[in-house]
């Protein structure tokens, strides 16, 4: 899940309310544990969207995950899940940081 942060919206706030809008989770969010950031450019080369993204730590307090509108699928997961799954290659860098993934 991810969206912008509204204005007076702190991370921590918006990662919270980004994962109750989107999947119905409820979290504590806590410190940043991944940064990177993406830039999309057209055929030109000109730049079309400059993403940065910021990824923290949450804890679980409670909910099922069930997918919103803007989500295909919302699931728990284990490692050995993702194989085959169309996984971003920023959020597997990050899962094996965290070392939910082997390296």
């Amino acid at each position: 899940p991810g969206g912008s942060v509204e204005l007076g919206e702190t991370l921590q706030q918006a990662v919270e309310r980004e994962l109750r809008e989107e999947t119905g989770l409820i979290v504590k969010a806590g410190e940043v544990c991944h940064i990177f950031e993406t830039v999309e450019r057209d055929d030109d080369g000109r730049i079309r969207f400059h993403y940065v993204i910021i990824d923290l730590k949450a804890d679980y307090v409670s909910g099922e995950p069930v997918p919103a509108s803007d989500a295909a699928e919302a699931a728990w997961l284990r490692p050995g899940d993702l194989e085959g799954r169309p996984v971003n290659l920023n959020t597997l860098d990050l899962l094996r940081k965290v070392g939910f993934i082997d390296p």
